[in-house]
């Protein structure tokens, strides 16, 4: 059985939003996120200064041909630059390979 990462965020209206963690790239520091409730895959890349979405490529729909919700608030957006942070940020050495 897979384990997958996922946290609830809370948006000022009430609405708990889950994000649960698609992928994580160290080599190219990125890391990816599911929103199975706005049927988005969102990308966020580390850079010298910043984490965020850098490119319209990294906003992706889960299913194509059903209404999505690239551009999320907000209280999620910044929960997700959270969570890369912590993850992209972490200097443990990766395993295996």
């Amino acid at each position: 059985m897979e384990k997958v990462s996922k946290i609830t965020v809370e948006r000022t209206s009430g609405e708990e939003i889950i994000l649960k963690l698609w992928f994580v790239d160290r080599k190219w520091q990125r890391v990816g996120f599911e929103i199975i409730e706005y049927n988005a895959r969102l990308i966020f890349t580390k850079t010298r200064n910043w984490i965020g979405i850098f490119s319209e490529s990294d906003r992706r729909l889960i299913n194509p041909g059903e209404e999505a919700i690239l551009h999320v608030s907000k209280t999620v957006y910044k929960a997700m630059v959270r969570w890369a942070g912590s993850i992209l940020n972490d200097r443990r050495e990766e395993k295996g390979g």
